[in-house]
């Protein structure tokens, strides 16, 4: 009886102290990813492992985000200066996941376009914030400087999701004094890589979903 307890607690310490972690990774060599899509992205990426330490997804970031400081600034967004829309970098799934609605993603690369959620009723209580990424796959979305709608980015992003809803990824702004790259794994069971690029400091929760 003592040994099983023994046993159990060894297991739970464990799987406490098995939690994700980031690395730098080399080029993006992800398959589909157009040749004006690479030279967008810098020269080198980051490879975020699971507990298990398997390889779970890959991101490159562009190396040159535009910003612009908007006359009127959008409520509930914590990265005000990044445009609508905007392509942020690529990620590639090594291993099935899931978005932030908890919708399956199928091993594959997506583009990462940044977007704020509607403010309706069908969003309110998603999210501490309206930050949010949208996958597309990256094969219907190669010019990294296309300026697109917001529908025609919900539009490509459902191909990803296969449903009626985009496929996201929650987009916190890192605490100061955030290490990069690091990621942080939070009460709620939130897994969440802090990376930047230039500037800009992002926190893209690639694990955990909504509560609300």
């Amino acid at each position: 009886m003592l040994r099983s307890i023994l046993l159990a607690a060894c297991f739970f310490v464990s799987s406490a102290l098995a939690q994700y972690t980031v690395e730098p990774n080399g080029l993006c060599d992800a398959e589909g990813v157009s040749a004006g899509m690479k030279a967008a992205l810098e020269a080198g990426g980051y490879r975020v492992k699971d507990g298990s330490g398997a390889p779970f997804v890959e991101v490159w970031l562009r190396k040159a985000v535009p910003t612009e400081k908007p006359a009127d600034p959008p409520r509930g967004s914590d990265f005000p200066d990044l445009p609508m829309n905007t392509l942020v970098g690529v990620i590639r799934y090594v291993k099935a996941g899931a978005d932030y609605r908890g919708q399956p993603i199928k091993p594959g690369v997506y583009t990462l376009r940044f977007s704020l959620h509607p403010e309706d009723g069908n969003h309110q209580g998603v999210a501490p914030r309206r930050d949010f990424f949208l996958l597309s796959p990256v094969t219907i979305d190669p010019d990294p400087a296309a300026k697109l709608t917001f529908d025609a980015v919900v539009g490509m992003s459902r191909k990803a999701s296969g449903t009626t809803h985009p496929s996201t990824l929650f987009l916190l702004l890192p605490d100061s004094g955030t290490k990069y790259p690091s990621v942080q794994h939070t009460g709620d069971n939130h897994e969440v890589v802090n990376l930047k690029t230039g500037s800009l400091e992002l926190g893209i929760t690639v694990v955990g979903k909504s509560e609300g």
